[in-house]
């Protein structure tokens, strides 16, 4: 327990991976025995109270966030989901104004987002806030308290200067000629939304920002959740010297235990866990494909079917729910199947679980492709994979005893880091200096 107790607002933008990395942080500090709230839309009221955290309603602040509104990743989801199946080029290729559209509504839940944490700390005077919001926030440059930037994805954003764009799933040993091609033509697709991000900060006043360069808006510092083992700064140099690795923010669950149930337990075949996340599930065409080519398999399955889950019939060899306990979850199986998305990828890492991460969009390409040039596991394109090849992957994968060694490794070196103790120290720090800790 810190002698020291300090005032703090956490918060994420409303998508479960990084409500989940926030909520991680938010624990941590509070069981040091500082004041802390936790600031999101209030359908997460019930999760966020049974940790014993104080939960602050952002639709309290903000008359803008509204039922209309109040699934919004969800249904900007639904909707990139019709170029899904497209490589990453081949969405810069064929980008039109209705993906223009959906990026700019991006920037406006961004500016809701904003308002309403700005009217927080006028209201609660917190001495600091932690805020896992993706992208940048004019609060991080003007605010009147230091906001730290928190960074639950992969962290390729934070090496865009060594000249590798994230969420293209682009190896670290792939042409280096194509990675510049590719900046390009992505730069030229994102201009207008560069440029509309850019006047909403000089709107406050604020000098013209690079949407690019997210690791220049970590004013006092910032954190990036990503296990050492994985991180970067082996292959292309070290990251920016204002940001700090954290390698896990993983969250108490709200029950401890999970029984795996009867439908399942008596049967043969090895446990499986098949995740696409919140976000990558709303994907049903895809959903449906998955569960229908496991149906097949010899092994058990426990399933997170997502937001948009009732729409799913589960076979006699699975079992699921829209939301499941995941935590309690992983120890139990023996592989999993997932999109890859830096929460949950951390989490089966820290629980030593080898992972085929078959990735639909950002930087579940790039951990994909992480894990596959480190040989810490397998990517499978979800759209084209064929039935019989993905079974004998998996059988290939739970029997691979290399790579479950050095998953264990690193599974171990999680469960021993002092990481997250350090920023801890330093977001304790910063809120009673209110000046830079590094």
């Amino acid at each position: 327990m810190t002698s020291d107790p300090v005032k703090v607002v956490v918060t994420s933008v409303d998508a479960y991976g990084h409500l989940n990395s926030a909520l991680g942080i938010a624990q941590s500090l509070q069981k040091r025995g500082n004041d802390v709230y936790f600031a999101n839309r209030k359908h997460h009221r019930a999760s966020v109270e049974k940790r014993g955290l104080k939960f602050i309603a952002l639709e309290d602040y903000e008359d803008s966030y509204t039922e209309a509104n109040a699934d919004f990743f969800v249904d900007m989801m639904t909707q990139y989901m019709e170029k899904a199946e497209l490589t990453p080029m081949e969405r810069l290729e064929t980008w039109d104004e209705n993906d223009t559209k959906m990026f700019l509504g991006v920037i406006d839940e961004l500016k809701h987002l904003n308002n309403a944490l700005t009217k927080i700390v006028d209201d609660k005077k917190p001495d600091i806030m932690v805020a896992d919001v993706i992208f940048a926030l004019p609060l991080f440059v003007n605010g009147p308290i230091p906001c730290i930037p928190l960074y639950s994805a992969s962290p390729l954003i934070l090496y865009y200067d060594y000249g590798i764009s994230p969420g293209a799933g682009l190896s670290i040993n792939g042409d280096r000629d194509f990675w510049k091609i590719y900046r390009d033509k992505e730069r030229e697709i994102y201009q207008q939304i560069n440029i509309e991000f850019s006047k909403w900060f000089t709107s406050f006043g604020l000098e013209p920002v690079d949407i690019y360069k997210f690791a220049s808006f970590a004013k006092y510092f910032g954190i990036y959740v990503y296990p050492e083992a994985l991180d970067y700064g082996q292959d292309l140099g070290p990251p920016p010297s204002n940001w700090v690795r954290m390698d896990f923010s993983i969250r108490e669950p709200e029950q401890s235990d999970f029984t795996i149930p009867e439908s399942l337990a008596n049967k043969p075949g090895k446990l499986i866990y098949l995740s696409m996340g919140s976000l990558g599930s709303v994907h049903i065409p895809l959903m449906k494909r998955l569960i229908n080519t496991f149906s097949k398999s010899k092994h058990r399955f426990i399933v997170s079917k997502g937001p948009r889950g009732d729409a799913l019939t589960l076979p006699d060899n699975m079992w699921g729910e829209n939301y499941v306990n995941q935590l309690a979850i992983l120890p139990k199986v023996d592989l999993v199947l997932t999109h890859g998305g830096n929460n949950t990828t951390v989490e089966s890492l820290y629980f030593g679980k080898k992972m085929i991460i078959l990735p639909m969009f950002y930087d579940q390409l790039d951990n994909a492709q992480r894990l596959e040039d480190l040989k810490l596991g397998l990517r499978v394109d979800p759209f084209r994979y064929d039935e019989d090849e993905i079974h004998k992957l998996v059988d290939e994968l739970l029997e691979n005893t290399e790579i479950q060694d050095r998953i264990t490794k690193i599974s171990d070196q999680l469960k021993n880091s002092k990481s997250r103790e350090k920023v801890l120290e330093l977001i304790e720090k910063t809120a009673r200096t209110k000046s830079s800790p590094l």
